[in-house]
């Protein structure tokens, strides 16, 4: 196995900090996980094949990647899509209008309750 790679430097604008904090955790959990794999490979006896507490290892390095990647998406559109929405004309009703169809899609969206419930201060809902 490799390394991950470099962890990235610092975000690249304020408004990304949480999410680059969020990523940065999990770059290193995932990091840990695989240095851990790792010396368990060069200690064991195992073949080629991953014994099962190496492929453990190799799941929950999966596991936290992927829940970090998540949480740092979900802080990313919390922190960054009202602002992104605000800069192009249009994106508010646009934006409005998807989630509205992908709501209505699944039958979760109430005709009178609309889009109140998003935490976007951008859009105005009559």
């Amino acid at each position: 196995m490799t390394e991950l790679g470099e962890r990235p430097i610092s975000a690249s604008s304020r408004i990304l900090n949480n999410s680059y904090t969020i990523l940065g955790g999990a770059f290193d959990a995932s990091s840990s996980f695989l240095i851990l794999f790792e010396e368990t490979r060069r200690n064991s006896d195992a073949g080629s094949v991953p014994g099962d507490k190496e492929q453990d290892l190799l799941r929950a390095m999966l596991v936290f990647a992927c829940a970090g990647l998540d949480s740092m998406l979900k802080q990313l559109v919390r922190d960054a899509l009202g602002k992104v929405i605000d800069v192009r004309e249009g994106a508010d009703l646009q934006f409005k209008r998807y989630t509205e169809k992908r709501l209505s899609r699944q039958g979760t969206l109430d005709q009178n309750s609309s889009l109140k419930f998003l935490p976007i201060q951008t859009l105005e809902i009559a």
